[in-house]
């Protein structure tokens, strides 16, 4: 098994508990995270000198220094999957969409048009936002997030939907995609398929949306959807584990 670094596991804890939880002291994050709170306190300090996390008073609330740490993922994911939306939109006549995991919610970067597609087009601004919980493209990010992230998604549902949604995590899981049907537009489904980091986290999501009366045969479209995914991970990452087949 991979030695894991301590201290950088705890200030990532740190920040992800920043991120969901909001502004928290030192104390507090001791007692959410179970650390000792000059552990906690020490990370923070090291943190706030390279803008990871900002301080007010004895409050800690995550810095500006990590927006352009974040702008580079996205520059670099659009980047990848650029010809791979193309390319698909070219091939299946429909629109295509790449969405970006932040936090619990699912951000629509880019969209992609087929010259040959006809009739009704669904388009999205750039930054529109929707829970990973909900439609195709959100939950193909959600089913391979890290614990944290689901639980938290998982528990902004009213009870009655959180087994339904499960289900539906646990089947994209075993399949490697996931589909929707009239979620976040009436008359539309879509297909997409997570595009995940050399540890299988998922980091975004590729996929089609079409009007529900012409979606195309899901056999074609599911491989070439995952086809499409598998080279935007080696165009990220360049690394020999995605040379395993993944569902």
């Amino acid at each position: 098994m991979t030695a894991v670094a301590k201290t950088a596991q705890n200030a990532i804890l740190i920040l992800k508990q920043l991120a969901e939880s909001g502004p928290a002291t030192a104390a507090r994050l001791s007692e959410l995270l179970e650390l000792n709170r000059t552990v906690i306190h020490r990370l923070l300090v090291t943190l706030e000198k390279h803008g990871l996390v900002q301080c007010t008073g004895s409050t800690y609330r995550l810095g500006f220094g990590l927006l352009p740490l974040a702008d580079s993922v996205e520059i670099n994911v659009r980047s990848a999957a650029q010809p791979e939306l193309q390319r698909l939109a070219d091939e299946l006549h429909e629109s295509t969409v790449l969405m970006l995991a932040d936090g619990i919610d699912g951000v629509h970067v880019d969209q992609n048009f087929s010259m040959q597609e006809i009739g009704p087009q669904v388009r999205f601004p750039a930054g529109y936002r929707s829970p990973l919980t909900a439609a195709g493209h959100g939950r193909a990010i959600l089913a391979f997030s890290d614990d944290w992230v689901v639980s938290k998604s998982l528990g902004q549902l009213p009870k009655t939907e959180r087994a339904r949604i499960s289900s539906l995590l646990d089947e994209a899981r075993e399949q490697g995609y996931a589909e929707s049907t009239d979620e976040l537009r009436a008359g539309f489904s879509g297909l997409a398929v997570p595009i995940r980091d050399p540890n299988g986290l998922a980091i975004a999501s590729i996929g089609i949306v079409s009007p529900s009366a012409r979606y195309p045969d899901s056999s074609t479209t599911i491989r070439e959807v995952k086809e499409s995914a598998r080279r935007i991970e080696r165009r990220l990452f360049d690394d020999e584990t995605f040379g395993v087949d993944r569902p």
